[in-house]
């Protein structure tokens, strides 16, 4: 299966890495759509594209993942989140997943565990 992904990262060299690592998939093709830096543009970028997962760093400039996810969430309630954040935000991770954030992942991680957490998100068991 083919899923598009908005991916929001401050950093150019976080957002190469994941591309990279979303091209390692064997099970399902990843398109990214659109790439963000900040909040203010995720947003955006988001109601303009509808991907299929927005892959969205905690931390960013003028507005913080977590009120980018709570954004998007009050306008489209199954949007399909999965939150990156570094070791030692838990508590802004619980956050995350009681407004709806499906899903998260701790930098640094590794690839195998990064993309089995995206087909848990986009293919919920059923």
């Amino acid at each position: 299966m083919e899923f598009t992904v908005l991916l929001v990262d401050d950093m150019k060299f976080i957002r190469d890495d994941i591309k990279r690592r979303l091209r390692m998939s064997r099970d399902h093709t990843y398109r990214v759509v659109a790439e963000s830096e900040d909040g203010e543009q995720a947003i955006a970028a988001y109601f303009e594209h509808k991907p299929d997962i927005v892959l969205l760093d905690l931390i960013l400039p003028l507005f913080s993942g977590i009120d980018v996810a709570k954004e998007i969430l009050s306008r489209d309630s199954q949007a399909n989140i999965c939150l990156i954040a570094a070791m030692g935000h838990e508590v802004y991770i619980q956050q995350a997943l009681q407004i709806g954030v499906k899903d998260f992942v701790i930098k640094p991680f590794e690839s195998e565990i990064f993309l089995q957490r995206l087909s848990r998100v986009l293919l919920p068991p059923t």
